[in-house]
């Protein structure tokens, strides 16, 4: 059975209640156990309330096999590559540079995100993967729904800041939670309104495209 199943079929028969970390790990037998707990919350199947003990489940209705993640046909995709010009929305890079093209999430499903073409774009290989690295490794999911929760992308870069001080986000990441090309110019809008000590390093070792932090005081 798949974790999706095994978690669902061990939380169905023992009901609502309080289930703990290690409890959930141990069933979903994968280390993305908790995504796919997260997805099967966003395929309405299950819903809960985080707890300081775990999960609280306080929904669970009928399993479902097909995910909200299964929504894009090739067409879809072929469709998004072409309105970006067969190039990574990133980089820049495209096919005649050897390179290969996905359509990705900006705002991933595990955080709310949808298919809708405005929450897609082109991300080459190399891109995309080091975003999904950083997403997986250094993002706490709990400040990205909020940060996801703003309407604009303004909100979304100023609550990502405010609640991340001494962390570093390299352009690609902030272009993509931002969902706006005059980005950069917002994060300057952002420093001097707020008074925030928002720099700029423009190239360091792991981060050779440069990064911006938040310097807390």
């Amino acid at each position: 059975m798949s974790a999706r199943k095994d978690l669902y079929h061990y939380i169905s028969n023992n009901g609502l209640r309080i289930y703990s970390t290690e409890e959930l790990r141990a069933v979903g037998k994968i280390s993305e156990w908790a995504r796919v707990l997260r997805q099967l919350k966003q395929d309405a199947i299950i819903d809960y309330e985080n707890d300081v003990n775990g999960y609280n489940i306080i929904l669970i209705n009928e399993l479902i096999s097909k995910s909200v993640r299964d929504g894009l046909s090739s067409k879809d995709k072929y469709r998004i590559r072409h309105r970006d010009g067969h190039r990574c929305q990133s980089c820049g890079k495209g096919v005649s540079d050897n390179v290969k093209l996905h359509v990705d999430h900006k705002i991933p499903l595990d955080w709310g995100g949808g298919n809708d073409d405005s929450n897609l774009w082109t991300l080459c290989n190399e891109c995309n993967l080091a975003k999904r690295n950083f997403f997986k490794d250094d993002f706490d999911p709990e400040v990205m729904r909020l940060v996801y929760n703003q309407i604009n992308g303004y909100n979304r870069l100023k609550v990502l800041f405010e609640n991340s001080p001494n962390k570093k986000f390299p352009p690609s990441i902030l272009q993509g939670i931002a969902g706006i090309r005059d980005w950069t110019r917002t994060i300057r809008a952002i420093k001097n309104k707020l008074k925030l000590n928002i720099v700029w390093i423009r190239k360091e070792d792991n981060y050779p495209d440069g990064y911006y932090v938040y310097i807390a005081n």
